[in-house]
């Protein structure tokens, strides 16, 4: 699993006004739990941008004033008008203690839809995961080679080894979708590059001179 390490010191004052005073000093206010006891520190706001502002998942190696804890992000909050982090939740972790987390899903392989003319989409950034610690994935990655067009990887079709996938199993987690040109509406042009004909309507209808023309009104008599 990755890991960061991260320093922090213990907050001597607690509650609104010392959390301001704290962002305003560029620190960052955070609550440890999960453990034996409850811890709330601060740390430096930079310590975070690799660990928040990232798509992987890292088990924290926490040290604050010389006692040492494992963790992992569980919540963080931002300032709605700055979008800066405000305080951030971690949980400590413990081999014997079972965690739930949200783990980043990759990618792999060129997929047969997109062969097809289709467009991979990544329907579900992050899947969550129960688990003990050390059965955790870094990332969950996902083979679509032989994904079809029109076709799902589901939440269903994935299996994580010794971890439970929390998301509801008929969730799309991957797909090949079927671009517009490849489902025209009549009228419209088609991927062979022909209209398409409209509902009913006789291939190479309307085209030429036969005698399958109408009878003009008023024909000699």
């Amino acid at each position: 699993m990755n890991s960061i390490q991260l320093k922090g010191n213990k907050r001597s004052a607690t509650g609104k006004k010392a959390s301001t005073h704290a962002r305003r000093a560029d620190m960052v206010p955070c609550v440890l739990y999960g453990g034996e006891n409850v811890v709330e520190f601060e740390s430096e706001y930079n310590a975070f941008r690799h660990l928040i502002y990232t798509d992987k998942f890292y088990r924290v190696e926490l040290e604050i004033e010389g006692n040492k804890y494992e963790a992992m992000v569980k919540d963080v909050q931002f300032d709605p008008i700055t979008d800066k982090i405000v305080h951030v939740d971690f949980q400590e972790l413990s081999g014997d203690r079972v965690v739930k987390a949200e783990i980043p899903v990759k990618l792999t392989g060129f997929s047969a839809g997109v062969q097809e003319g289709g467009k991979l989409m990544l329907k579900m950034r992050k899947l969550a995961l129960k688990a003990y610690p050390q059965d955790i994935p870094d990332d969950i990655t996902l083979d679509v080679t032989d994904l079809e067009l029109g076709k799902s990887i589901r939440v269903r079709d994935i299996s994580v080894p010794n971890c439970q996938i929390m998301n509801s199993a008929g969730n799309p987690v991957a797909s090949v979708v079927i671009p517009r040109v490849l489902k025209a509406e009549p009228g419209e042009i088609g991927a062979d590059g022909q209209i398409v004909p409209e509902e009913g309507a006789a291939i190479g209808e309307g085209e030429g001179d036969g005698d399958g023309g109408e009878a003009k009104e008023g024909g000699e008599g």
